[in-house]
């Protein structure tokens, strides 16, 4: 069972990179975000979409759906919406109030589970041991982490045979969060630009097990409305990785796509 009344576990380190998420005016800010219906600026819920894409990723590659677990997971939208497929959704933040209001929620079915804890040891923390998940989301996630790759390689080892990744993330880099030696890309190496796509794939890759793109990474939109009455109007590139061996085959992508390619301009809203 989950000790939803411990005391935080988080380092003085991990407090200093998340202290705007414990103001009251950027959790109301998230909660709107997650849970505020209709479009803004023509754009709609991306929480909600996320979740379209994951549980149509799995229909199509024949996932089965009884795990599910949620990085960052903020208030929980997308855990929600996961819950009505999936046997059983766990869903962790490193915010303590993120993971309150999702606990407190009135939509939070009971099979979705929200508890603290920090993505860079996700292994080891006690909901998540000894259990291998058909399906695994960050959501705007591992551009706010000290070390995206060693989540991403984590998270791998996690997988059932035959489950997905599925990673968004608009590769907004910030080195409050993480030095830029821990970046898929966003950088200049060695003179060359290194492009975080690629970077992300060829961790996958490397990952133990190794994971496969599923699909050519696309765009999801996304607006945030900000507490002083402003919006943060962007995108987020959606990357599905899967473990072998699969029901059905992706696209066996050998190469990686650069992020200017048109062929990363898909439907933000699907998988075909």
């Amino acid at each position: 069972d989950i000790d939803l009344n411990a005391p935080s576990s988080r380092s003085e380190d991990e407090n200093a990179i998340i202290p705007q998420y414990d103001q009251a005016s950027v959790l109301e800010s998230y909660n709107r975000f997650h849970f505020r219906e209709g479009t803004i600026q023509g754009v709609g819920n991306f929480p909600a979409a996320c979740a379209d894409v994951c549980l149509g990723a799995c229909a199509r590659f024949g996932v089965n759906t009884r795990l599910a677990l949620d990085a960052g997971c903020g208030p929980g939208r997308l855990a929600i919406d996961l819950a009505s497929k999936f046997d059983q959704v766990l869903a962790y933040d490193l915010a303590e109030g993120f993971v309150d209001m999702l606990q407190k929620s009135p939509t939070k079915p009971v099979n979705v589970t929200g508890f603290v804890g920090n993505a860079q040891s996700v292994h080891t923390l006690p909901p998540v041991v000894d259990k291998r998940f058909d399906l695994i989301v960050g959501a705007n996630l591992v551009d706010r982490i000290p070390d995206p790759r060693e989540w991403l390689r984590a998270s791998a080892a996690l997988l059932q045979e035959g489950g997905l990744l599925v990673v968004f993330t608009p590769f907004t880099w910030l080195r409050d969060c993480s030095e830029d030696d821990k970046w898929f890309g966003g950088v200049r190496r060695d003179a060359e630009v290194v492009w975080s796509l690629n970077g992300a794939i060829e961790c996958a890759g490397s990952a133990e097990p190794s994971l496969q793109l599923m699909k050519t990474p696309f765009h999801v939109p996304f607006v945030i409305p900000d507490a002083d009455g402003t919006f943060q109007y962007t995108y987020s590139q959606c990357m599905i990785f899967g473990r072998a061996p699969f029901v059905k085959e992706g696209v066996a992508m050998g190469m990686a796509v650069a992020p200017d390619s048109a062929a990363n301009f898909a439907s933000p809203y699907g998988t075909e």
